[in-house]
């Protein structure tokens, strides 16, 4: 559903992760009740796994309602920051990269010529692309692609990939192995954290008009 206003794209981040918080904590609670070691290792095993599909998920949603925003404020390319430039022009730049047609790469520099007075065409629905593996270099890539400053999240890239997605990917593949329930509490309050840091970020981010070129310093 294309996302047309300020409003519309705060209402649905907070739905976002007012779901996903409620099922995490609701899991969270379900553990706590776990009596003996083997149901509470069962239980970790899904957290994890559950912690990761919503780590993925809100990501995935929260940047495609943002480039959905971007895409239905009706902007030429030339008025857009470099990122949503090459989104708009991802298609050319597919083709050209991978072909030594004169005639691609001759439409390609066309299109950087005269094409960037044309209405952005942002393929918003299909563009993020997480491949079931969210780790903090996926991340960057979608940071990249929103436009959005990466610092603040250089520093949960360890966090993300040797503890979420190591065990979220030891469970898939049937290894067996313990995790301990205060690494599982600590991991859960970090992601959700970045995931607040994300949906807070793309927040500001519309509300500025970060996504214009005249926005840059």
């Amino acid at each position: 559903m294309p996302i047309r206003s300020l409003e519309q794209l705060s209402e649905l981040l907070d739905e976002e992760l007012k779901w996903r918080k409620r099922e995490l904590t609701h899991l969270k609670s379900q553990l706590g009740r776990a009596r003996r070691d083997h149901e509470k290792q069962i239980m970790l095993r899904v957290a994890i796994c559950f912690l990761y599909a919503h780590w993925e998920g809100f990501i995935k949603q929260a940047a495609t309602a943002y480039l959905s925003f971007v895409a239905t404020r009706g902007r030429r390319l030339r008025d857009l920051t470099p990122n949503f430039v090459a989104l708009g022009l991802r298609g050319l730049i597919t083709s050209a990269g991978a072909s030594n047609s004169p005639i691609l790469h001759t439409e390609l520099v066309s299109s950087l010529i005269s094409g960037l007075g044309e209405n952005a065409n942002l393929h918003w629905s299909s563009a993020v692309n997480a491949g079931s593996n969210l780790n903090s270099k996926v991340l960057s890539e979608i940071l990249c692609l929103l436009g959005l400053d990466s610092t603040e999240y250089l520093s949960s890239g360890p966090l993300i990939d040797q503890r979420l997605l190591r065990n979220r990917n030891s469970i898939a593949h049937g290894e067996r192995g313990e995790i301990e329930p205060a690494d599982y509490e600590f991991l859960q309050e970090r992601v959700v954290q970045v995931i607040e840091r994300f949906r807070t970020d793309i927040e500001n981010a519309a509300a500025r008009q970060s996504y214009l070129a005249d926005s840059i310093p």
